[in-house]
């Protein structure tokens, strides 16, 4: 008998998992750093200072949980000169996705983005930032020099 009440603790703590946000620091939600780097430069990605990968000119890259440190970061995206395109920070805490018992979803991410004449860089962590398409040549004259 306990038997059949342990295993259905287990089944009934498995089901709910979703209920709880997931704790930080765990590789989920929130872990990695995505990148949409739809211009013609090739972006570096530095994490509280430090080189944490490349985004290639053109592709959607993503940075792992692995490479990263623990939270608080400071995310900057720069050229290959050094020039900054953006810069956000990101708390602990801050990136969340919880479902609640009636399946409704909350999220809560991080990021920025910039539009260029030579296309956009997004760079989020915890899901794509919504919002309009680029506008027809957008940015200013020379905003794509490396």
């Amino acid at each position: 008998m306990r038997l059949v009440v342990a295993g259905l603790v287990a089944l009934v703590v498995a089901a709910c998992g979703s209920l709880f946000p997931t704790p930080p620091g765990s590789p989920a939600f929130g872990s990695d750093i995505d990148v949409g780097n739809g211009t013609d430069l090739d972006v570096t990605i530095l994490v509280n200072g430090s080189d944490v990968g490349v985004a290639p000119a053109h592709l959607n890259t993503t940075i792992p949980a692995d490479r990263l440190p623990a939270k608080p970061w400071s995310v900057q995206a720069q050229t290959a000169s050094g020039r900054s395109l953006l810069s956000f920070k990101v708390a602990p805490g801050e990136v969340f996705s919880t479902t609640g018992p009636g399946g409704d979803t909350t999220t809560s991410g991080a990021g920025s983005r910039v539009d260029l004449s030579c296309g956009r860089l997004d760079v989020t962590v915890g899901g794509p930032m919504l919002g309009p398409p680029p506008e027809a040549n957008p940015g200013a004259s020379g905003d794509c020099d490396p």
